[in-house]
């Protein structure tokens, strides 16, 4: 069991989802992959950020999930450099801080 409230955990969880999904034998079990799945997100999405480096955490999830196949979902190529963008600027305030 991983706690709701833990950043770092629930992103090193929502990492393993591919796995998990990779690893299903049946349809219901990649029901449930997907439920945790959407648990972590919503999760992720209630947690208040106390860093700026938790920020740049949470940026990274999104930033990864919205452009990280090559395909950018559906975002046009200003929009994926722009969210690249400010995840890099994200990521230097958070080391700088």
């Amino acid at each position: 069991m991983f706690r709701f409230d833990d950043l770092a955990g629930l992103c090193q969880r929502l990492e393993q989802i591919p796995v998990l999904a990779g690893e299903c034998t049946s349809e219901h079990d990649l029901d449930a992959v997907c439920e945790a799945e959407a648990q972590i997100l919503l999760s992720l999405a209630a947690l208040r950020a106390r860093s700026i480096g938790d920020l740049a955490s949470k940026a990274e999830i999104l930033v990864a999930r919205l452009t990280g196949d090559g395909t950018d979902a559906e975002l046009c190529s200003g929009e994926a450099a722009l969210l690249r963008s400010m995840l890099r600027d994200l990521r230097a305030l958070a080391r700088s801080a």
